[in-house]
């Protein structure tokens, strides 16, 4: 009976871990921050390898307003 409770505790709190961990969904809004002046490849990179929205428009990066924390913790 010990051994089932363990079993079923591991499985709920394993679930809810990688429930958190998923991005997909993470940020919304519109892409409005320019990010930066220019778009340089290796930082259209570094927001690709870390799954960071961004849009590209007049050679200048925008992204959006929820993502500018990680953004420039990724990107400096």
């Amino acid at each position: 009976m010990k051994r089932k409770i363990i079993m079923i505790s591991c499985l709920i709190l394993t679930t809810l871990s990688m429930s958190a961990c998923q991005q997909q969904g993470k940020y919304t809004g519109e892409f409005n921050v320019n990010w930066g002046s220019e778009d340089i490849p290796e930082h259209l990179q570094r927001l690709e390898d870390n799954n960071i929205p961004y849009e590209t428009r007049d050679g200048k990066i925008f992204i959006q307003e929820d993502t500018v924390n990680d953004a420039t913790e990724c990107c400096t």
